[in-house]
């Protein structure tokens, strides 16, 4: 799953790149704790 990240990510990366995640860890925690959204065409 694409998302781009709003904050630093340890050994993911920084603001705003956009990185390949599992589905998982996407839904379960980088979302819900506000660290990425989900990359789409509007983003």
């Amino acid at each position: 799953m694409q998302v781009i990240l709003l904050d630093k990510v340890a050994n993911l990366g920084s603001l705003g790149d956009q990185v390949n995640v599992k589905a998982g860890y996407a839904r379960n925690f980088l979302v819900p704790q506000g660290k990425a959204v989900p990359a789409t065409k509007k983003t």
